[in-house]
């Protein structure tokens, strides 16, 4: 350890919390568009509420958009983590 090295500054700082945020709204665009709700009734009147992937390319489970998706994300976090542990 070294308690006596400089740490970040304020901009740089800053601009992580930025590419964070700006990584997770891109990463979250799919759900925001592919994601569906449906409205599922009961016999005793109470309803309930599903959401599921209604992908472009397929059902959710076969859908190689959804598998793209999933492995670029775990892509980039294992960079993430790399990037991290390699200072």
């Amino acid at each position: 350890m070294t308690p006596l090295r400089p740490r970040m500054g304020r901009t740089v700082t800053l601009i992580l919390a930025m590419c964070t945020w700006i990584m997770g709204v891109i990463l979250g665009i799919p759900s925001l568009i592919y994601y569906k709700t449906y409205t599922l009734p009961y016999p005793d009147g109470e309803a309930r509420v599903i959401c599921y992937p209604e992908w472009p390319d397929g059902v959710t489970n076969l859908s190689m958009m959804e598998y793209i998706i999933l492995i670029e994300s775990v892509r980039i976090r294992t960079v993430q983590v790399q990037s991290h542990f390699l200072k």
